[in-house]
């Protein structure tokens, strides 16, 4: 027996099965490196040495801006592999290639649309990390933002148990709305004030997100998601065959990251590298970080556009209320002087998330 697009049910059954795999340990793994590279790139930033080799840097620039070519390049080289070979930021760096590998795992299994967002679960550490270790000031407003994107999280991970809980988290939005209408009006002054350097922001969340399409690009080839199976295998029979298992493994690893498409993406994230830790000296962490999201929308096109990925409505609806709690994080301001229509924007969501609900619970009735 067939169904209708000419398949078997069993393998309808398994293709459905092997889309909804989400690797969960891999993204685990990914997270905690991904959030030890930001607290030792956040130490090393802080130094001394740091800060003048990013005056140097900007020197450097300043100097191929005017017209000279030939020292301004050579210098600016010789200070980003100085600034890369500070201790803290180095250690950042090797942790950070180590979440890299984890990342490679992930985008050969799931789409970059659904994998992409799960960045933002260490937003919450981020926040108590900036609080608690680097004595950043983190206003009520951030926490809510931060609220709003984890809410989004859950709806892009597990779209079934967004919706189970889906009158909890209309609550939260609607309490969330009426606290920003009641008290976001007065809190305009006691808002924490720091430059925010939008075109270094936005340059290094535009190289982020254009990394991430080379990166997916190179792990949708075949070739690459063999090679990613034998290092799984190689680390697998490690105790057994030390030597040739760690040999298979960094053989593969480095096919893989000379891949032209994976190369690429991993310059350009060299790059973006760079305006971050240049970034982390002129702002904080538990602010900066969570901008990640702005490339969210983009990424989610790309993946639909480019990669003919299929986004459900709760996808989209998860993205956009991340970026709801992008806006409370970066432009607290903006939320103080226009409350009223932000709490009204929240319960318009509330209220399409309890119609959905709704909607979906009489079809399976």
């Amino acid at each position: 027996m067939t169904s209708e697009n000419g398949g078997t049910p069993q393998a309808g059954e398994q293709a459905e099965a092997a889309v909804q795999q989400k690797p969960a340990a891999l993204i685990a793994a990914f997270i905690v490196l991904s959030l030890a590279g930001q607290y030792f790139y956040k130490l090393g930033m802080n130094t001394e040495p740091a800060k003048e080799l990013v005056r140097a840097l900007g020197t450097n620039i300043a100097a191929l801006a005017s017209g000279s070519i030939f020292l301004p390049t050579f210098h600016m080289v010789w200070n980003t592999i100085t600034l890369f070979f500070l201790p803290m930021v180095l250690l950042g760096l090797v942790v950070y290639a180590l979440s890299a590998v984890c990342w490679l795992a992930i985008l050969s299994k799931v789409d970059l649309s659904f994998a992409y967002p799960m960045i933002s679960i260490g937003y919450v550490a981020i926040l108590l990390m900036g609080w608690l270790v680097f004595g950043e000031q983190v206003s009520w407003l951030r926490w809510l933002g931060v609220m709003l994107i984890s809410m989004g999280i859950v709806g892009i991970y597990s779209e079934q148990f967004f919706l189970k809980w889906s009158y909890v988290a209309a609550g939260l939005m609607i309490l969330t709305g009426l606290s920003v209408a009641r008290f976001a009006p007065a809190f305009q002054a006691d808002v924490p004030q720091f430059d925010k350097p939008l075109v270094l922001i936005a340059v290094a969340l535009i190289m982020g997100v254009l990394g991430q399409i080379f990166l997916k690009a190179g792990m949708n080839l075949d070739i690459n998601k063999g090679r990613i199976k034998k290092i799984a295998a190689s680390c697998k029979s490690l105790k057994e065959t030390p030597l040739g298992s760690l040999w298979g493994a960094v053989w593969n690893s480095v096919c893989v990251c000379l891949s032209p498409r994976i190369f690429g993406g991993l310059l350009v994230y060299v790059l973006s590298t760079v305006l971050w830790l240049v970034l982390l000296t002129k702002v904080p962490l538990s602010f900066l970080y969570p901008l990640l999201s702005v490339g969210y929308i983009l990424v989610l096109l790309i993946g639909w556009l480019v990669f003919h990925e299929q986004v459900g409505f709760m996808r989209w609806y998860g993205v956009f209320l991340i970026c709801f709690g992008i806006v409370f994080i970066y432009s607290e301001n903006l939320i103080c002087l226009h409350a009223l229509p932000m709490a009204v924007s929240l319960a318009v969501f509330a209220l399409i998330l309890v119609g959905v609900k709704k909607k979906l619970t009489e079809q399976v009735s």
